[in-house]
């Protein structure tokens, strides 16, 4: 599974991530119990108007942007590092 986005919520953080099949999962309780959440929610609204917007700070260095290519450890690690936390 590939992270997609970062959620701030009061409990710390939750993690949205695609399978290889595009169904999204979140590491939120909500999610466990009911398998649908707000953030899962809203990832889905930003797949339908296309593709998903990762953003990612601008001065983020193009060896960090190459090496997330790399794997899907790699471009979590680059969210983590230079991606936009949303909170919803």
């Amino acid at each position: 599974m590939k992270t997609i986005q970062f959620f701030v919520s009061t409990l710390g953080v939750d993690e949205v991530m695609v399978d290889d099949n595009t169904k999204l999962h979140c590491t939120c309780e909500g999610f466990k119990s009911r398998k649908k959440c707000k953030h899962v929610t809203w990832c889905e609204n930003e797949f339908s108007k296309g593709t998903f917007p990762i953003q990612v700070d601008k001065a983020t260095p193009d060896l960090e942007i190459q090496k997330a290519k790399e794997s899907n450890e790699a471009f979590r690690n680059l969210l983590i590092k230079y991606g936009k936390i949303e909170v919803i």
